[in-house]
């Protein structure tokens, strides 16, 4: 079972942030979620969770200072940030901090989902039922079984050529 740490402290955002990480885990993984720094760093503590997506803008101990803490005691936890903050500064202290991705607000939910698939996909290697939900191209579907169709009567006729 994984665990998510979702830090924002915009509530909308959150809850965005939140519905989206929901449809691309585990039904038997959890998400926590916080709206400070501190929050983030005792939730951390608390459960050591699998993956993080924090913001930087935040209440009481901003996200860079709150990750520093985190990486005290979960030094190879992958995290996302995703901030209205762009500044290089922050950019580099995350890149410092080993954050696997910095997503710049306003961001789309496929580009969440993308960032979030390469942090999460490794860590549920023994789930692959989730992986074919994350890989069939179910928009496909109609097209491909016309193709198997075509394909299969062009065999029917061949055989029907050969041994008829």
């Amino acid at each position: 079972m994984d665990t998510i740490l979702i830090v924002e402290d915009d509530l909308l955002e959150l809850q965005f942030l939140k519905e989206i990480i929901e449809s691309e885990i585990h039904p038997d993984d959890q998400i926590l979620t916080c709206t400070s720094g501190t929050d983030a760093v005792a939730l951390s503590r608390q459960y050591s969770p699998t993956s993080i997506l924090m913001d930087i803008g935040l209440p009481e101990l901003d996200g860079i200072k709150a990750l520093t803490e985190i990486r005290k005691f979960c030094p190879d936890t992958p995290v996302i940030i995703i901030s209205a903050c762009t500044d290089f500064t922050y950019v580099r202290e995350a890149m410092h901090l080993q954050v696997k991705d910095f997503l710049p607000k306003p961001v789309r939910p496929l580009t969440i989902k993308q960032a979030f698939q390469k942090i999460y996909l490794p860590s549920m290697a023994p789930r692959p039922h989730l992986l074919w939900k994350l890989t069939f191209p179910f928009h496909k579907l109609p097209f491909i079984w016309i193709l198997l169709k075509k394909q299969f009567n062009l065999y029917i006729g061949i055989l029907e050529i050969e041994f008829l």
